[in-house]
C-alpha cells in the first residue's frame, strides 16, 4: 500500500471519529447514560463527594480508611459496618500498598497502635525514623530514640523526652556536645544542682555552673577564674555551712563565723566549744540555742562550755518539751522558776506553779493566770491573797460568762481589814456591774452587798 492510500485511510477514519462525537449547545443539560458508568453521577470516579471535588480520593484518605474503621457504606461481608477491622487486617491492608504510600500507612498504624515494631518494616529510612520517633515522644521512652539512624533526629527525641520527663541523668545520652551543653545547662538550672557542671564541655559554662550551684568549696576550687572562685567560696560558706567547708577558709574569722552557722544548722554545740575566739563562741552558743527545734533533747545541752548558756539551752529545751524536770539543771533561781511558770501557763496546769517556791508573788501570778486564762476556777483557791483571790474567781466568772461561778468560792467570809461581807456576793456584784447589768444583783444573798450593786457602787466591799 502506497502513501497516498494510507493517508486517505485516516483521513476517513478521523471523519467518523468527529462525527460520532455528541456536541451539546451551552446551557443544556443532558441525563446520564444508565449504561455508561463513566457519565452515571452515581459513579465514584465522577461522584463530587471526592476530596477535591473532581479528583479521585488521595493517599492520606486511603491510609485512614485502612487505619480507621470499615468503610460504613460498604455492605460487602469482608467490610462489615459493625465490626472494626483487626490489626492484621489492617497492616495487611498497608503492606499491599507500595512504595512512599505503604511507608505512610505503616506509619500512621504504627503511631495509632503504639508498636514501634511496626516501624521496622518501613524501608525507607527517613519514614522509619519518623515513625520510631513519634512512638517514642508518645511514650516518652529514650531507649527507642536510641533506635533512631539519622542522629539530629535520635538527639531531638532523647533531649524532648529528657526534658519532658527531667530525667537528666539521661543528658550523657545525647550525642551532639551542644545538645549535651544544653542538656545539662538546664539540669542545673531546674535541680540548682552543681553535679551536672561536670558534664559541661566548655571551661566557661562550668565555671559559671560551679559559681552558681556549687555545694562544696572543693568543688568552687575547680574554677579557673580566680574571682568567680572566690565568689563561689563565699556563697558556699553562708549556704552550706558544713566542718569540711569551713575547714577549707583560710581566714580564721571567717572561718569561725563558718563553723557558728555549722554548730546552728547541725545543732552542735561541741562545735562552739571548739571555736578559739571567745566571742565567736559565745554568738555561736547564742544562736545556736535560738536555732533550737521542739526536737532538741536536754542532752544536747551538756556540751556548752559557759553556764549562762547552758542555761539558755536547758530553758529552751524544757519549753520546747514542756517538760518541767528539765528546769530543774537550770543553775540560775529566776530563770528556773521563771521555766516553772512559762511551763505551767503553757499547759495550763497549775500544779506546776507549785514548784516556783522561792518568789511568792510569782507563784500566786501563776496560779491567777491559769484560773482565768485557763477558766480553772481550783487555780483560783491557791490564791493566798485575799483581794487577788476575789479578783481572780470575778475574772474568772467574767471569762467564763457565768455569774454562778462566783459560788464556788469556798471562803464565805474572810476576817481581815478588806471587807467583812462574804465574798460570793462581792463576787457577784463585781461580775453584774462589769456587765453593766444590774438585774444580775437579785441572786446576791447579802443584803447590804445587793442594795450597793443595785446602786451601781463599784467601790463597796
Amino acid at each position: 500500500m502506497n502513501s497516498k492510500n494510507v493517508l486517505l485511510i485516516l483521513g476517513i477514519f478521523l471523519i467518523l471519529t468527529i462525527g460520532c462525537v455528541n456536541i451539546t449547545p451551552p446551557g443544556t443539560t443532558t441525563t446520564a447514560d444508565q449504561n455508561n458508568p463513566i457519565n452515571d453521577q452515581n459513579n465514584p470516579i465522577t461522584d463530587s463527594n471526592t476530596p477535591d471535588g473532581n479528583e479521585p480520593e488521595t493517599s492520606g484518605s486511603i491510609i485512614d480508611q485502612i487505619i480507621g474503621n470499615r468503610d460504613q457504606n460498604n455492605p460487602t461481608d469482608q467490610n462489615n459496618p459493625a465490626v472494626e477491622k483487626t490489626f492484621d487486617e489492617k497492616l495487611a491492608d498497608c503492606k499491599a500498598l507500595i512504595g512512599e504510600e505503604q511507608g505512610n500507612c505503616l506509619k500512621s498504624l504504627a503511631v495509632a497502635e503504639e508498636k514501634p515494631e511496626v516501624c521496622t518494616e518501613i524501608e525507607e529510612n527517613g519514614i522509619r525514623d519518623n515513625c520510631v520517633n513519634a512512638i517514642a515522644l508518645k511514650k516518652s521512652e529514650i531507649q527507642l530514640c536510641t533506635t533512631i539512624t539519622q542522629a539530629t533526629l535520635k538527639d531531638s527525641c532523647i533531649k524532648s523526652i529528657i526534658f519532658t520527663t527531667q530525667a537528666w541523668g539521661q543528658c550523657s545520652t545525647l550525642s551532639s556536645e551542644e545538645n549535651k551543653l544544653s542538656c545539662f545547662k538546664k539540669a542545673s538550672l531546674e535541680t540548682q544542682d552543681s553535679q551536672y557542671c561536670t558534664g559541661m564541655n566548655t571551661d566557661s559554662e562550668a565555671n559559671l555552673c560551679y559559681k552558681n550551684y556549687g555545694k562544696t568549696v572543693t568543688e568552687c576550687n575547680q574554677i579557673t577564674a580566680e574571682a568567680d572562685k572566690a565568689s563561689c567560696t563565699q556563697r558556699v560558706i553562708l549556704e552550706h555551712p558544713t566542718i569540711e567547708n569551713c575547714t577549707t577558709v583560710s581566714d580564721a574569722n571567717q572561718q569561725e563565723d563558718c563553723l557558728s552557722r555549722a554548730a546552728v544548722s547541725l545543732q552542735d554545740f561541741s562545735i562552739c566549744r571548739g571555736l578559739t575566739i571567745e566571742t565567736k563562741e559565745r554568738t555561736c552558743y547564742a544562736n545556736t540555742v535560738n536555732g533550737l527545734t521542739e526536737s532538741s533533747q536536754e542532752s544536747t545541752c551538756d556540751s556548752i562550755r559557759l553556764a549562762d548558756y547552758k542555761s539558755d539551752c536547758y530553758n529552751k529545751v524544757a519549753l520546747n518539751l514542756k517538760a518541767p524536770d528539765t528546769c530543774t539543771k537550770i543553775s540560775d533561781t529566776n530563770q528556773r522558776e521563771t521555766c516553772y511558770k512559762d511551763i505551767a501557763l503553757t499547759t495550763l496546769d497549775y500544779n506546776i506553779c507549785k514548784k516556783v517556791t522561792s518568789y511568792v508573788i510569782m507563784q500566786r501570778q501563776c496560779f491567777i493566770d491559769i484560773g482565768v486564762q485557763g477558766k480553772i476556777t481550783e487555780s483560783c483557791d491557791l490564791v493566798d491573797d485575799v483581794v487577788k483571790y476575789l479578783q481572780c474567781f470575778t475574772d474568772s466568772a467574767l471569762a467564763l460568762d457565768d455569774i454562778t461561778t462566783c459560788n464556788k468560792i469556798e471562803t464565805y467570809q474572810l476576817v481581815g481589814a478588806y471587807s467583812s461581807y462574804p465574798l460570793r456576793s462581792l463576787c457577784m456584784k463585781n461580775f453584774a456591774l462589769e456587765k453593766n447589768n444590774r438585774s444580775l444583783c437579785t441572786q446576791i444573798v447579802s443584803t447590804p452587798v445587793k442594795t450597793a450593786c443595785q446602786a451601781g457602787n463599784a467601790n463597796f466591799k
